[in-house]
Formats: C-alpha cells, structure tokens, sequence
C-alpha cells in the first residue's frame, strides 16, 4: 500500500528552511576572506589559474588573502589583485 501524497504536506515541508540548508551555507561561503594553508610552491602546484600567472597569483594570495568569488563542490574560485584561479577546499582557511 503506497501512502498517500498531500499537496498541503508538500508545501509546508518546501517552506521549511532546514531543507535548503545546504546550499545557504555555499551561498555564504561567497565573499569569504581566505588564506593559504600551504607554502606557495605548493600552493602553485595545486591552483589552477583562470585569469594571470600562476606564480604570481600564488605570491599574491600567500601574502595577501584572497576573497571566495564562488563555489563549487569542494573547490573554490578566489580573486586576488592579480587574477581569479581555482583551488580544493581543503588549501585554504578563514581569515
């Protein structure tokens, strides 16, 4: 015997916040000040650049930070002065 479906239960259940959790704590993480938990010649190794050098984004965000301008599973895209470039999650921490 299948259960029965309730609009009703379905429209309180899509206004309980707690569904939709998730994806406010991604939307959060956007505008994050970030740091290096690596050096940077490993943090060059690791970022993959979408915009400038790689060497001197890596310099750039090792001495200066860098702001989450978005996310994407468990990696992040982070814009310094001299360009945007991807990096894991896992590379970075909170300022």
């Amino acid at each position: 015997m299948r259960p029965n479906f309730s609009l009703d239960d379905f429209k309180k259940w899509m206004k309980d916040p707690k569904h939709f959790s998730l994806e406010r704590k991604i939307k959060a993480l956007e505008g994050t000040l970030i740091e290096s938990k690596i050096s940077i010649k490993k943090l060059s190794e690791k970022m993959i650049s979408e915009e400038g050098d790689a060497n001197i984004l890596s310099k750039d965000f090792f001495n200066n930070g860098g702001i989450i301008n978005e996310v994407n599973d468990n990696n992040f895209l982070v814009k310094v002065d001299s360009g945007l470039f991807h990096i894991a999650r896992k590379y970075v921490k909170k300022m």
